[in-house]
């Protein structure tokens, strides 16, 4: 199956510089990986989101950093949100 195409906000641009410089790097790879898969894989656990983000999808990096993303299913396009700091 063809791979989804993401895009990265500015903020999640900048979230990067922070991630880079921490132990878990490696970590967001290998989840950018698996949703450039299939975004809705499960698992690792997804939890879809409410609110504000209503729409988005959260990964766990962490206990505190989570990677949000939405999906756009027609054009097979997944946009990072962010992925750095807990969206509450």
């Amino acid at each position: 199956m063809e791979k989804w195409r993401i895009i990265f906000s500015r903020r999640a641009e900048n979230d990067w510089k922070s991630i880079e410089k921490s132990p878990y790097k490696e970590k967001v790879i290998d989840l950018l990986r698996l949703i450039e898969k299939d975004p809705y894989q499960d698992p690792p656990p997804i939890k879809q989101l409410q609110g504000e983000l209503n729409g988005a999808y959260s990964r766990r990096i962490n206990h505190q950093h989570r990677l949000v993303y939405r999906t756009d299913k027609a054009k097979r396009i997944i946009n990072i949100i962010m992925m750095w700091l807990h969206y509450e």
